[in-house]
C-alpha cells in the first residue's frame, strides 16, 4: 500500500504520510522500534519542511517520535521533542488547549518515568486543574492524568495525598459509568496502595477486578501505557507474597514475565 501511494500520489503527498505515519505506529505496537522510528523520522521531516514547523500535523508527528523515543528509553531525545511541542502548542494555541493539555501531560508522564518527581508532580498539578475547567472534572482524560499522578505519589509513598485522589477518580468512573482502561487502572492503584498499608482483603478484590478489566480493555490501552497491565500483576504477586500465601504468589509470578511491554511502568 505505501509503495503504490508513494509511486502514484507520490512521497510527499498527504495520504502517503498519513500510511507512513500509521505503519510507523503498526511497527511500534510490534516493539520494531528501528523502522518504527525511521517512518516517524521521515514523515517528520516532510511535514517540516513542507507544511511547516508550527502545523498541527508536525506537531503530532513530533509527538509521534518523541513518544515512541521515551519507549526505547532514549530520554533526552525524548524530552527536547515533548517540550518543543508543548512550547509550540502553547504559544499558537494557548495554555488551555486540549492540545497544550496533552502535550503538558506527556511531559508529565515522560518526567515521571526518569524519576524526576520533583518535575512532575507540578505539571500533574496543573493539567488536572486546567482539565476541569476546560474538559470537565469527569473527562476521561481528567481521570487519568489523576491516576498518573496518583502513581507518582504512591511510587514516593505519598498514600495519604494518592488514596483520596483516587478514590474521588473511581467514584466519578462508577457515576459515569465509565468501563475504560483507566478505571481498571484506578482499581488497581487503590489496591497497590492497600498493600503498601498492610490492607490486604481490601487489596485483593481491586487488585483482581482491575486486572481483569485491564486484560478486558487491552486493546483500547494506548501503547506507550499497556506495561500496566503487567504493573497490576506485579502488585498481586507482591499481595501474595507479604499475605503469606506463596502458592497463589508464585501461580502470578508465572503470568508476569509473558505479559505484554517491555517498557518500563509509569511507577518506577
Amino acid at each position: 500500500m505505501l509503495a503504490v501511494k508513494q509511486r502514484v500520489l507520490g512521497p510527499e503527498h498527504p495520504d502517503t504520510l498519513t500510511t507512513m505515519n500509521n505503519l510507523a505506529g503498526l511497527y511500534r505496537d510490534q516493539g520494531e522500534y528501528s523502522p518504527a522510528r525511521s517512518l516517524f523520522t521521515g514523515v517528520l521531516e516532510v511535514r517540516r519542511r513542507v507544511l511547516g514547523p508550527e502545523h498541527a500535523h508536525t506537531l503530532i508527528s513530533m509527538n509521534n517520535l518523541g513518544l515512541l523515543y521515551q519507549y526505547e528509553r532514549k530520554y533526552a531525545h525524548a524530552e527536547s521533542l515533548l517540550s518543543k511541542t508543548y512550547q509550540v502548542r502553547r504559544r499558537v494555541l494557548g495554555q488551555d488547549h486540549p492540545d497544550t493539555l496533552l502535550s503538558i501531560n506527556n511531559l508529565a508522564f515522560l518526567y515521571a518515568n526518569e524519576g524526576k518527581y520533583d518535575s512532575a508532580e507540578p505539571l500533574y498539578l496543573q493539567v488536572i486543574a486546567a482539565q476541569a475547567r476546560v474538559l470537565g472534572r469527569q473527562h476521561p482524560r481528567r481521570l487519568a492524568t489523576m491516576n498518573d499522578l496518583a502513581a507518582l505519589y504512591l511510587k514516593r509513598h505519598k498514600y495519604t495525598l494518592a488514596e483520596p485522589l483516587l478514590r474521588d477518580a473511581l467514584n466519578d468512573f462508577q457515576n459515569t459509568n465509565m468501563t475504560t482502561w483507566a478505571r481498571y487502572r484506578c482499581e488497581s492503584l487503590l489496591g497497590a496502595i492497600a498493600v503498601a498499608q498492610n490492607r490486604y482483603a481490601e487489596a485483593e478484590p481491586l487488585l483482581l477486578s482491575g486486572y481483569d478489566g485491564l486484560v478486558n480493555t487491552q486493546q483500547t490501552i494506548p501503547w506507550e501505557r499497556r506495561p500496566v497491565i503487567r504493573e497490576c500483576a506485579e502488585w498481586i504477586v507482591q499481595l501474595y507474597e507479604t499475605s503469606a500465601r506463596p502458592d497463589k504468589a508464585a501461580k502470578w509470578r508465572e503470568k508476569v514475565p509473558a505479559l505484554h511491554g517491555d517498557l518500563q511502568p509509569s511507577i518506577r
